[in-house]
């Protein structure tokens, strides 16, 4: 084995011909043999079972799908083949056999099945990719990068040009997102310098004017999405909104971080109408023992008209499971997340959980002082034995929260029930652990659209930002002070 986990991913890229960016996962004994993240290359034991999970695809491949183990990776690493004939990122599994997970066409561009294939399919990118401009555009910008580099002569850019190059990128950046915010902006702006130097300006960044001209190409590309009527951007159409509302700067609806699909059209050919009727008809199958592939479906065809409902309209919890019952059980919370974000929930929030865990348990046994004394007033909270009338007093009290029964007179662990309640309602229960239910308590506040607890905002957005990170680069600065202000605020 390489004593690095840097050179083992190495390894496994020459031996199999790999070059799609992955993590490595390994099956844990101590974990009821649930795959885990590998974090260091002591983890792998000898025949253990390891898994390729693809930053692009979001797809897992077991290694012992072509027959090898990490030993067997050693002994293969000079080719690229061997006798499993053909290199392991052909040879892919679901990561969850319930779940409808995206496939890829030849650019790597993710594909979602059924009627999702109609949303966007791809979260914003780590590299922002610069569009091919207009013909004249293209060679005028290639004409001004030969000259700034034989004289460092920048490009002077006319009115025509710039509008143009403005136009195509505000086309591009419109197929991630309607409502771009700052860094987004920035990292496309600073994109765009890279590609064509001679269009550097004068200032600290060196493109500063076009992270501003893009900010104003976007709100008029937003205007004239509007006028076509594009839901995303006309639910913040004044005439879509209030009477108390009708401020321009109110309550204006904005995708929260990670929200890919937050209102999308409805599928070609499809009306309100029409998505009503069906689900009209999903309520008759949820009532069926054998509806579960039909209704599956009819949840994929109507989730633009959902979350129409849910963004427009902001119906209570307990209203809105009355008219989607289906939607309110664990495999169809992923499955809307996953709409939602393009990113596999249960399964990607573990793995990260499991990375993290070490590093946040150490932090919080350390604390000490005034805010220990407040974290254990919180964990003392975890310990409390709670009656009934209680319990429903609990539950009206708090905006969300995820219950735990414990069995009376059980062992430490043992429980009657896990559940998620909204709003006094409980719209989730049976939940197989509090780890699952704290997964699904993050999917249930995308699915029904809701804005953080002010007390649990800092905790949500560490989760958000930490929990889902799918790149694996070091936390931000930015990252960590959240964490910090989650520490203090314990």
């Amino acid at each position: 084995m390489p004593e690095t986990l840097a050179e083992f991913h190495n390894t496994i890229c020459q031996a199999f011909g790999i070059e799609t960016d992955f993590r490595i996962q390994f099956m844990d004994p101590d974990f009821n043999n649930e795959f885990m993240n590998v974090t260091s290359v002591h983890d792998i034991k000898d025949r253990s079972t390891i898994k390729l999970v693809y930053m692009a695809t979001l797809t897992l491949t077991p290694l012992n799908d072509v027959g090898l183990s990490p030993s067997s990776v050693m002994q293969n690493a000079p080719s690229t083949s061997g006798s499993s004939g053909a290199p392991v990122s052909n040879q892919t599994s679901p990561i969850s056999s319930q779940a409808s997970l995206p496939t890829t066409d030849s650019d790597d561009t993710i594909i979602l099945p059924h009627s999702d294939n109609e949303l966007r399919s791809r979260a914003w990118p780590r590299e922002f990719p610069i569009p091919h401009f207009p013909y004249n555009v293209e060679v005028q910008l290639q004409r001004g990068n030969d000259s700034f580099r034989e004289t460092g002569t920048q490009l002077k850019i006319t009115p025509g040009l710039k509008s143009d190059i403005l136009e195509k990128l505000a086309e591009e950046i419109f197929q991630y997102t309607a409502y771009p915010q700052n860094y987004q902006i920035d990292e496309v702006a600073e994109a765009l310098i890279k590609k064509f130097p001679c269009l550097k300006e004068p200032s600290a960044t060196g493109y500063y004017g076009w992270m501003i001209s893009l900010k104003y190409k976007m709100a008029n590309y937003r205007t004239k999405m509007r006028t076509i009527g594009f839901p995303e951007v006309t639910v913040n159409a004044l005439k879509n909104k209030r009477s108390d509302d009708c401020l321009p700067a109110k309550n204006v609806k904005k995708p929260k971080k990670a929200e890919v699909n937050f209102c999308p059209s409805h599928p070609a050919g499809e009306t309100d109408e029409s998505l009503e009727n069906v689900r009209l008809e999903m309520l008759n199958d949820v009532r069926q023992r054998n509806g579960a592939s039909c209704v599956k479906k009819k949840m994929s065809k109507t989730f633009s008209y959902r979350r129409k409902e849910v963004v427009q309209e902001n119906p209570a919890a307990g209203e809105f499971k009355a008219r989607w019952p289906a939607l309110f059980h664990i495999d169809e919370i992923n499955a809307e997340f996953q709409r939602i974000t393009t990113v596999p929930l249960e399964t990607t929030f573990m793995a990260q959980l499991d990375s993290l865990l070490p590093q946040l348990t150490s932090i919080f046994n350390k604390k000490g002082g005034v805010s220990g004394q407040k974290l254990a007033k919180h964990l003392a909270i975890l310990q409390e034995d709670i009656e009934g009338d209680d319990i429903q007093r609990d539950l009206q009290n708090s905006t969300m929260g995820v219950y735990v029964i414990n069995k009376e007179g059980g062992e430490i662990g043992a429980h009657d029930d896990i559940g998620i309640y909204v709003e006094g309602e409980i719209i989730l229960d049976n939940i197989g652990s509090v780890a699952q239910a704290c997964a699904m308590m993050l999917g249930v506040i995308y699915v029904l659209n809701m804005a953080y607890p002010k007390e649990l905002k800092y905790s949500y957005e560490f989760i958000q930002k930490v929990l889902l990170k799918m790149d694996g680069e070091r936390l931000s600065p930015k990252v960590l002070g959240l964490k910090n202000k989650i520490i203090a605020g314990l």
